[in-house]
């Protein structure tokens, strides 16, 4: 069509701009400085509650049941999930606007963020409480070609609720399109399913999520916000005369949500990738060592989730991914497994231990395979283990000596 040839002019050129400016943004990069003071708590010990294949959020008495056992766990932060496949887990006005929902039907009204903050004040329990926006970027078109095409045609009442948000945004043109090509549907061979990508430079989409990050850090007491690898677009979607312009465009992105949190008093910011910054940058556009070096992002949760102790070594031990992350504000992502399949405790005490001599914090996703048996009870011994692991000291050097002995 016209229109996407227009579009598509315009991305070469601005693409051609943005490389004209490199050297330039380059030469300055070395005098700018890291103000992010990092996290409050270290070191980090934290775990993510999921509202995919958990049952965690369903009910009230599963998020005090889940709270209380980490708690005992000698876990201090805890990282429920609020923007997930096109659904909020707390009561949204901007995602009400939008589709008409204002959350995930299956929570049936309930606030999960409002009941967290109830019951840490009701059991007298203190965590650090970081809402995750996990889909970012991220949108959910369906588990077949079949089913991600009939998300885009509609209509929306016909949909299930988690796929009406991908349809209003592409019926509003706030996909990301291929440039050439003009598809906006990606398969993602790793979870088997059908996503498409939010538009970051598009006024709408940014206003959107800059939104929910508003809510939540305007209506709840929050230690911070984070985001993780799919605040990103995926490279097929950006041949390599446009990765470095989107690139720079999500780091523009980063920055807009950095104000928001920031003029809501919200100071920790958590960037979680997935691996090491050059298969970020190269395979999703994600900057992230730019998030933290300009200081969108203040902290930093690297996702090592390698089954191989000695590949977990070598992904934490590497000095650059950290040079940019504040002291004190360093912590790994350790992978428990699935529900059905959760990694050996003996793995996990021994990352741990990994990450304690290398003074960062542990976090780890998610609460179901940390905890639970597949039949779903608490598995006791793996808990005691853990809790042990944890309760070891971490080595306080010199240059974290502000930090240590906080909780």
């Amino acid at each position: 069509t016209q229109g996407h040839k227009t579009q598509m002019l315009f991305l070469v050129f601005a693409a051609f701009i943005a490389l004209a400016g490199c050297v330039r943004s380059n030469q300055n990069s070395a005098n700018e400085t890291q103000t992010g003071s990092g996290g409050k708590v270290f070191p980090r010990k934290g775990v993510w509650l999921s509202l995919t294949g958990s049952s965690v959020m369903l009910s009230r008495e599963n998020l005090k049941t889940a709270i209380q056992t980490l708690h005992t766990m000698g876990i201090n932060t805890i990282y429920p999930v609020v923007w997930t496949k096109g659904l909020t887990t707390y009561n949204s006005k901007s995602l009400e606007n939008l589709i008409g929902l204002p959350a995930d039907p299956r929570l049936e009204g309930r606030s999960v963020l409002s009941e967290t903050f109830a019951i840490l004040k009701e059991t007298g329990i203190t965590m650090d409480v970081i809402p995750w926006f996990e889909y970012g970027l991220k949108v959910y078109l369906g588990l077949s070609e079949d089913q991600a095409k009939a998300t885009l045609v509609g209509p929306s009442s016909a949909l299930a609720p988690e796929l009406r948000f991908a349809h209003v945004m592409h019926k509003k043109g706030q996909l990301v399109r291929h440039p050439l090509e003009g598809q906006v549907i990606w398969f993602d061979p790793h979870m088997k399913a059908y996503y498409g990508f939010l538009d970051p430079s598009s006024s709408l989409v940014r206003g959107f999520v800059r939104g929910l990050v508003d809510e939540v850090t305007t209506h709840h007491p929050v230690s911070g916000i984070q985001f993780d690898d799919h605040f990103s677009v995926h490279k097929s979607f950006g041949p390599w005369l446009l990765r470095y312009f989107v690139s720079r465009t999500i780091v523009g992105f980063a920055k807009d949500i950095a104000d928001t949190a920031k003029g809501n008093q919200v100071l920790v910011r958590q960037i979680s990738p997935a691996g090491l910054h050059e298969f970020s940058k190269e395979h999703w556009m994600q900057d992230w060592q730019t998030f933290l070096r300009t200081d969108a992002f203040n902290e930093l949760v690297l996702q090592a989730y390698r089954e191989d102790l000695g590949d977990f070594q070598r992904l934490v031990s590497e000095p650059s991914t950290w040079q940019q992350a504040p002291k004190g504000a360093r912590s790994v992502g350790i992978y428990a497994g699935t529900p059905s399949a959760p990694r050996s405790t003996d793995l996990l005490v021994s990352q741990i231990e990994v990450a304690r001599n290398r003074q960062l914090g542990v976090n780890f996703f998610h609460y179901d395979p940390l905890i639970l048996r597949p039949s779903g009870q608490v598995d006791q011994e793996r808990l005691g283990a853990i809790r042990e692991a944890l309760s070891k000291p971490w080595i306080c050097h010199q240059d974290l000596i502000s930090f240590c002995g906080k909780p």
